[in-house]
């Protein structure tokens, strides 16, 4: 899958795109549907530290593209059986078999504030989580 981010501002913005993408990227169930039945398994560890050569300057109307492959081990989804609550985890290259209607969506995690350190020839970082639109896992369909 890959996530393209463009600039539509009129000044310049900076993004961490880490070289390992799942250090940059979560997946999230869509929050608009309660609780839901799969759930991410986010890899554990400390938060990757960002050097400065993994920070992107983007120019008014300029584009990064990330890839993400999703049959890595990183983006695998635990599912609970409603009726026995046993789990089971599936990547989300393979979740057609995830209950119907379950949407998730993928969200850009930028680095905490606080372990950033001195960049400041990085100008306009950008530090707030950016989202995807939701999409079906059983039928891969985006809204």
């Amino acid at each position: 899958m890959k996530v393209t981010f463009k600039n539509h501002g009129a000044e310049p913005v900076a993004l961490w795109l880490p070289a390992d993408p799942t250090a940059g990227f979560r997946l999230v169930p869509d929050p608009l549907w309660g609780v839901s039945e799969c759930r991410w398994n986010q890899p554990s560890g400390p938060a990757p530290v960002p050097q400065a050569s993994e920070v992107r300057r983007l120019a008014p109307g300029e584009e990064a593209t990330v890839r993400l492959d999703l049959a890595r081990p990183e983006w695998l989804v635990v599912i609970r059986e409603k009726e026995t609550g046993a789990e089971r985890s599936v990547s989300v290259a393979e979740l057609g078999g995830v209950p119907a209607g379950v949407r998730f969506l993928f969200e850009y995690a930028p680095p905490a504030e606080s372990v950033v350190h001195d960049w400041s020839f990085v100008d306009r970082l950008w530090l707030a989580p950016l989202r995807t639109p939701a999409f079906y896992a059983r039928d891969s369909r985006a809204d």
